[in-house]
């Protein structure tokens, strides 16, 4: 092995970890609370939310997270609505944001399903006594069923 080659490959080697590490930050910070939305949607009553969340979720885990990046940067970026718009055009119109955007969206769609399994899989007997001690909806969900479906 020549040194030279090893030499002249680290840095750009270098370069693309910190873009890597940069992608998967970006998208697991945002992918995160953005799936445990979704899960929550998920499991509302609601149907036309609910239905809308499993079809996102069942399109961005059904589809290569490389046929996404390429949509979101190849595909989007032909529409004139979005390059006219200069917001979206920032997000889709670069490289990194669109490869962030992507791994977001990727992420938020299976973290939706696992909180929703574990939503789901929570004893209906817990749900049940809060209310009887007289907990609202939302103080169910943050003191019981979020912390309990978290582990």
């Amino acid at each position: 092995m020549e040194l030279d080659l090893v030499t002249y490959a680290v840095p750009f080697l270098l370069v693309g970890a910190k873009t890597t590490l940069l992608i998967s930050v970006f998208g697991v910070a945002l992918g995160l609370p953005f799936g445990i939305a979704l899960a929550v949607i998920r499991t509302s009553k609601n149907r036309i939310l609910n239905r809308s969340a499993d079809i996102y979720c069942a399109v961005f885990r059904g589809t290569p997270m490389l046929v996404q990046i390429f949509v979101i940067y190849y595909g989007l970026g032909q529409l004139s609505a979005i390059r006219s718009n200069p917001v979206i055009w920032w997000i889709v119109g670069d490289s990194l944001h669109a490869a962030i955007l992507a791994v977001v969206l990727n992420t938020g769609a299976y973290t939706a399903e696992i909180f929703r399994t574990a939503l789901l899989s929570l004893p209906r007997g817990l749900i049940e006594a809060s209310q009887a001690c007289g907990m609202s909806v939302w103080a169910t969900f943050r003191h019981v069923k979020f912390p309990l479906a978290g582990r």
